[in-house]
């Protein structure tokens, strides 16, 4: 039993005793007619303890303890207003819920990995393979292009090195720059590896 909900409820009581003392006290109207109970054939029906869960069936079990242990359970029960037999009760559910969290977790962490390994390695293929296609694409019209450009300005090479230092400043700046091309082209790129093109 929790001991701040039980607390709660002792105050509760404190409170009803305190209003039942504080009730007004009202004087007999005598020329009111009579509002006695009419005889019923049937027994009233027995009223139980309806601050009580009815839905909760507990069943009584036996445990041997460490006297250390029994003694510490007899002070949290007297600390807590409770007896000593609800206060292991609170023990042993405790104790029931955390292994079966653990016996959860221990269930679902392979499987949660395996998951996740195998996501990893969809997108790692899908993701290489658009890599690896750019990156040939690129290096073979880096070669072409120097090759073009040594015919074109006639192994000038003073003219080939500002080219390429020009070149170099240009794409530096432009990595970071979005234009409506570039956002195309992530877009495909999107679609190709959500729907699994390689």
């Amino acid at each position: 039993m929790n001991t701040a909900a039980f607390a709660i409820f002792q105050k509760e009581e404190r409170n009803e005793k305190r209003e039942k003392r504080k009730a007004p006290v009202f004087w007999q109207d005598k020329g009111a007619s009579g509002a006695g109970r009419v005889a019923s054939r049937q027994p009233a029906p027995r009223q139980g303890n309806t601050g009580a869960p009815q839905n909760h069936r507990l069943d009584k079990i036996t445990a041997r303890v460490k006297p250390e242990i029994k003694a510490e359970l007899q002070r949290l029960a007297e600390r807590g207003g409770i007896s000593i037999s609800a206060a292991a009760a609170a023990f042993i559910e405790r104790g029931v819920l955390g292994d079966i969290v653990t016996q959860t977790e221990t269930i679902l962490k392979p499987v949660i990995q395996e998951t996740i390994r195998q996501e990893l390695g969809i997108f790692s293929n899908r993701f290489l393979a658009i890599i690896a296609r750019v990156a040939y694409q690129v290096g073979f019209i880096l070669v072409l292009f120097l090759k073009f450009l040594g015919v074109a300005l006639r192994n000038d090479q003073a003219t080939l090195h500002r080219i390429e230092r020009e070149s170099e400043t240009a794409a530096r700046v432009n990595v970071t720059r979005r234009t409506p091309q570039f956002d195309e082209v992530t877009q495909r790129l999107r679609e190709a590896l959500e729907g699994g093109e390689s």
